[in-house]
């Protein structure tokens, strides 16, 4: 899901508040966040070889989205 919010963004379409807060109230962001990250773990480059989900990452975090931090530098 990832992918084409960013793709949407880069187009100058982003994702509105009501749509961030209806994936917020339908799971939950921490876990989603840290199953994408395990998804690309073993990944060459890992987090920053893929800029939908370092995007993905950023904004959850500056949403406030997150119910815990996340290290995505630390996987």
């Amino acid at each position: 899901m990832n992918l084409p919010w960013h793709i949407a963004t880069t187009r100058g379409e982003p994702p509105t508040d009501k749509a961030w807060r209806k994936l917020a109230s339908r799971v939950d962001v921490f876990l989603l966040s840290v199953f994408m990250l395990a998804d690309r773990v073993d990944c060459p480059g890992g987090v920053h070889a893929n800029p939908p989900l370092a995007w993905f990452l950023d904004e959850v975090a500056r949403r406030g989205l997150l119910t815990r931090p996340i290290h995505p530098d630390a996987w």
